[in-house]
């Protein structure tokens, strides 16, 4: 019988339901892979790579022909020319290294291979050397038939770059590793060099943290489809990734953490991530809260992220904890958060769902000062989100206080002296929230800021005049309908009055165009429908058709009525001509309208027919 798996749950929900296990060990091909041929050290991995330290990779080639080391450690080509190899990275050693095996690959990102190596320190790589009684995740390291490694090389340099980490501070990572780190993967060789074959390698889709939280059991519980479950996963994505910056993460937890720009930080990986949000499980409970009440879109109608609304809530409901007894944890939980705001936090939000803007454009509900504010920042500047939270934090501190009144909700800014400005502070939740890290001095004008500010607002002066536009045209077609005198409204009407009782057909380069009475008859004979339009202030009916479709509206109309087809000439003077059928049956005679509305034509009507055409 077979046996059954062990599934987990991911963190949260239901647990998925258990499947027999077919393959009791990875196979490739048919192919049985023992765990122990998997295991690739550092070592192995330098000598699959070619890694080379710069007094390595000299006196290797010095003792090729032709090649010199001088005393002072220059190295000459067989022309005598000296000759500098190009380095792929610094290690942690701060020594320059080149990888002789790796030139078909592409440019290192030597940010992505640091944090392979955070991964590999704390654990979080797929294999039984990290997870004991656990797989491989089945990707491969990939070399060539030449012995080039094409895929794999941030893997390799991350394995080597833990290694270092790892014998630099032992008394950090002894617990996780006792021994020097190592790494489980499958290694495929003879793989062909052609760059046919190469361009196709990684050509897949990355997979985001939300596709990682969607394919685990999180949120199953909720008995969501596909579509809501994507929704919620890419929620608590923005969460977890919100809830990181404004706790800073990458510097509370040290464990693993690797060597950047500004010394050592904890890389945000998915792994890292997923870590994060375990220590901190009431963001689940914060994504569901945020969830439901943006099922009617409550949240998205106000331009905020239903997401970091969610770790928003978090922030506000340990609003009155100690960060330093949280920092100093290690790593930081929520073990110690106080919760007492929670119940506020959670009403705050509830009560802001229920505000919106009414049909007079007034804001309305128990929070409406914020839904007033939020809409007049993105009418005004584009809403970037760093004044959208700015605002929030305003509203969440007056909300605890009593009512929230629009005198509360003032933000910031610094002047430049070209008149832009950016806002200086956007405050904080309290407790354990840092804010938000670009913070401007007012008295200090820094010229790289001052750019800044200059490009930023150029983008949404760019984007307001967008929105201009389309405020324009939805404030004209709320005007009231009025005569039209001028323009192309009374050209209508005086042609109109040149042809009595036929139908006119407006044509351009691109389409046709009928009017009034003309567009209903059409419509009505070719089953098309009309659109009501203003032209020059004039309110009427108007139906176009392309130039397609011309020919068989022309034909359809005119076996009822004459019709005449109106075109400006080059000088731009409207041309009437009286349209003749291609099939040559006679053109119908032309109709005259009625007071009643109702119409006839020229010739006498049937005794019986009331006046009908």
């Amino acid at each position: 019988m077979p046996k059954l798996s062990k599934e987990s749950n991911g963190g949260g929900g239901k647990t998925a339901p258990q499947r027999p296990v077919i393959y009791d060990n990875i196979e490739v091909n048919g192919v049985s892979i023992a765990p122990e041929s998997m295991v690739i050290t550092c070592e192995t991995m330098k000598a699959l790579i070619g890694w080379e330290t710069e007094p390595d990779y000299k006196l290797r080639r010095s003792k090729e022909a032709g090649w010199h080391l001088d005393s002072a450690g220059n190295l000459f080509d067989p022309a005598g020319q000296p000759h500098e190899a190009d380095w792929l990275l610094t290690d942690e050693n701060d020594e320059k290294v080149i990888c002789s095996h790796n030139g078909h690959n592409r440019e290192l990102s030597e940010r992505t291979a640091r944090a392979y190596a955070q991964d590999i320190l704390t654990k979080n790589w797929a294999g039984p050397s990290a997870m004991p009684g656990e797989t491989v995740n089945g990707e491969t390291i990939i070399v060539s038939r030449t012995g080039e490694v094409i895929s794999g090389q941030h893997r390799a340099v991350g394995l080597i770059l833990a290694c270092q980490i790892w014998a630099k501070q032992k008394n950090k990572h002894v617990k996780t590793w006792p021994q020097e780190p190592v790494m489980d993967s499958l290694i495929v060789f003879g793989v062909s060099d052609s760059p046919r074959i190469v361009r196709t390698l990684d050509n897949v889709k990355t997979r985001s943290l939300a596709d990682t939280i969607f394919t685990s059991d999180d949120f199953k519980d909720m008995d969501l489809d596909r579509r809501m479950r994507g929704e919620i996963s890419r929620m608590l994505d923005a969460a977890i990734d919100f809830l990181w910056k404004r706790t800073e993460a990458h510097d509370t937890w040290g464990k693993g953490a690797v060597k950047g720009e500004n010394g050592y930080k904890t890389a945000q990986t998915h792994s890292a991530s997923l870590t994060f949000r375990d220590r901190h499980k009431r963001i689940d409970k914060a994504v569901r809260h945020l969830f439901d009440l943006n099922k009617g879109r409550a949240i998205s109608l106000l331009h905020l992220s239903a997401g970091q609304s969610a770790a928003m809530l978090y922030l506000m409901g340990s609003g009155e904890s100690d960060i330093d007894e949280y920092r100093n944890g290690n790593p930081p939980t929520e073990k110690h958060l106080d919760w007492s705001s929670w119940d506020k936090a959670c009403q705050f939000w509830t009560d802001l769902a229920e505000s919106r803007r009414g049909d007079n454009g007034k804001a309305e509900g128990p929070l409406k000062a914020l839904v007033q504010a939020l809409y007049e920042l993105v009418r005004d500047r584009d809403g970037p989100a760093a004044e959208k939270t700015a605002l929030v934090i305003k509203a969440w501190h007056a909300y605890r206080e009593g009512v929230v009144e629009q005198d509360d909700l003032e933000l910031e800014y610094a002047q430049s002296p070209d008149g832009s400005k950016r806002l200086i502070d956007g405050g904080d939740f309290g407790g354990i929230d840092c804010g938000d890290k670009e913070k401007l001095d007012p008295d200090i004008q820094h010229s790289e800021v001052l750019e800044r500010i200059k490009k930023e607002d150029a983008r949404r002066a760019a984007a307001q005049k967008a929105v201009d536009v389309i405020t324009d045209r939805r404030n004209a077609a709320k005007q009231p309908a009025k005569p039209a005198s001028v323009g192309l409204a009374a050209e209508i009407e005086a042609i109109r009055n040149k042809h009595p009782g036929k139908v006119l057909v407006f044509s351009t380069a691109t389409g046709s165009t009928l009017y009034g009475q003309d567009a209903k008859i059409a419509a009505k004979l070719t089953g098309g429908k009309v659109a009501k339009s203003t032209v020059q202030g004039m309110e009427m009916v108007k139906l176009t058709v392309s130039q397609k479709n011309l020919d068989n509206l022309l034909l359809s109309v005119s076996a009822k009525h004459p019709v005449v087809t109106i075109a400006r000439n080059g000088d731009e003077q409207w041309k009437a001509t009286e349209y003749r059928r291609k099939d040559g049956k006679p053109l119908a005679p032309p109709v005259i309208s009625n007071p009643s509305g109702k119409t006839k034509s020229r010739t006498a009507p049937k005794p019986s027919s009331g006046g009908g055409g």
